[in-house]
């Protein structure tokens, strides 16, 4: 009993009745170059955006973590007498 593919494909891969087929088959399709450069650029951009920011945020975060605890630490250890 063959199967055929609801994209009417005649890879053997997409007429086995497997999920590993049909799963193998998805990255067999073409597509055109100009519709899927486009995205690619564009999502690229949009995670080098995403990836700065959370590199700022941490930065920032590190700096006043750091600022404010070497005050507390300072404050807590003011009366240990020093050699």
């Amino acid at each position: 009993m063959a199967t055929v593919s609801a994209d009417g494909g005649s890879s053997p891969l997409e007429n086995s009745g497997s999920l590993t087929g049909h799963i193998l088959s998805q990255g067999t399709q073409e597509a055109d170059e100009d519709d899927e450069e486009e995205p690619a650029k564009s999502s690229n951009l949009k995670v080098m955006i995403i990836i700065a920011i959370i590199v700022v945020v941490l930065l920032v975060g590190g700096y006043l973590a750091v600022t404010f605890s070497k005050a507390f630490i300072e404050d807590m250890f003011s009366g240990v007498p020093q050699k």
